[in-house]
């Protein structure tokens, strides 16, 4: 409730600004590096093999998903008739 009284209403020792301090830290972390995230002329920040890699097994682990499906159905097809 404190954010509601005015700062020349306040305390002494809260008259400053509420959330200077916390807007300063938030800033300063969410704040780019220099180069940025992805700098011109050198190698990307993650690995695109990798990125590939990890798709493909992706993909693998859904058809596996759905040939255990296609078991499921035959099996409970068969079991109801």
């Amino acid at each position: 409730m404190l954010n509601t009284v005015p700062v020349a209403d306040r305390a002494p020792q809260l008259g400053e600004p509420l959330f200077r301090r916390l807007v300063a830290a938030v800033l300063r972390r969410a704040t780019l590096p220099a180069g940025g995230l992805f700098r011109t002329g050198t190698r990307p920040t993650f690995n695109v093999h990798l990125l590939l890699l990890l798709l493909l097994l992706l993909l693998l682990l859904l058809l596996l998903l759905l040939l255990l499906l296609l078991l499921l159905l035959l099996l409970l097809a068969s079991v109801s008739a």
